[in-house]
């Protein structure tokens, strides 16, 4: 997917909006990634009704949907109102380091590294002693390394010398891949996934129900997500996605006589595309598209770190 689907993201911000009664202990939370697929969309006075409702919540949550309100002011050029965003962020004085941390990242996208800078060290002061112990080696995508390699990144922006907690930041592994033209095992330390990218799950359960046995894309992604960001915090150095389509494997299959549910033949097939390099290191950049194909920014998308789990 090339372009952003917005039919795609306005139905799936009513649906977050069908949910608000069901679930009223994370109002705030829905509300906010409503929002954010309404922007997505491109309707962003509908986006304001939601955060506007969102921010009268206060807490994480308020002051999340502050940043957001924020970003869509800038998208309308409304530059003044979306910095008064940030002005009343400063007042709320939210205790979670959340909302300074999406703020620092929305300054620092935006070119504003000093301001962005600022953000980042107030998200910093929010962390627990136990968010700035060192990161084992194995642990690059924690939540608080993830501040801690923007913060990094900004200082860098800014030729700031590295300070200690620059020293303390765990990098995430290079994922710069070395393929010659033969199928081959993954290496050690290395997780390789075969996937479905989103447009491809409802082809897949069409073709094979038992396989793929429902049409919820998000879900999936959500979950395979999930798991990566598990067995990454769990020491496995190096997970690569290997993206599968209905026609792939059929003509995988028709071409070596193998069956498309035969987990032997998705493996087969699996390598074969690993050979000529066709994958994607997990995880991307965060201004990246995302790995699923969305074509949102992976920070937007599959790495928001609302997920309720560690991301990076």
């Amino acid at each position: 997917m090339s372009t952003i689907d917005t039919t795609h993201a306005a139905k799936t911000a009513r649906e977050l909006e069908a949910c608000l009664d069901d679930y009223p202990d994370e109002r705030g939370e829905i509300l906010v990634e409503a929002a954010g697929q309404w922007q997505l969309a491109g309707d962003h006075d509908r986006a304001i009704e939601l955060l506007t409702e969102a921010i009268a919540l206060r807490g994480e949550d308020g002051g999340n949907a502050r940043v957001t309100m924020a970003e869509s002011l800038f998208d309308l050029d409304r530059d003044d109102d979306a910095r008064a965003q940030f002005d009343a962020l400063r007042r709320d004085r939210p205790p979670s380091p959340m909302p300074y941390h999406l703020a620092a990242e929305l300054l620092e996208e935006r070119g504003d590294y000093q301001d962005s800078l600022t953000w980042f060290n107030m998200a910093v002061s929010r962390l627990s002693d136990e968010d700035l112990a060192t990161p084992d080696d194995s642990m690059p995508f924690s939540y608080g390394n993830q501040i801690l390699v923007g913060r990094r990144r900004v200082r860098q922006e800014l030729d700031i010398p590295p300070d200690e907690l620059d020293e303390s930041v765990v990098s995430p592994p290079d994922f710069a891949d070395d393929l010659d033209d033969e199928p081959r095992p993954a290496p050690p330390g290395e997780l390789r996934v075969l996937f479905w990218p989103r447009a491809e799950v409802p082809r897949a359960h069409h073709a094979w129900p038992q396989l793929v046995e429902h049409i919820d894309a998000d879900a999936i992604m959500r979950e395979r997500e999930a798991d990566n960001r598990e067995v990454s915090a769990a020491g496995v150095a190096r997970i690569t996605l290997v993206p599968l389509t209905v026609a792939e494997l059929t003509e995988f299959a028709t071409r070596t006589g193998g069956d498309p549910t035969d987990s032997d033949t998705r493996m087969a097939c699996m390598n074969e595309i690993a050979a000529i390099g066709a994958t994607i290191s997990w995880p991307p950049g965060r201004n990246a598209p995302c790995w699923c194909g969305s074509a949102v920014k992976y920070k937007k998308c599959c790495g928001r770190p609302d997920l309720g789990i560690d991301s990076r």
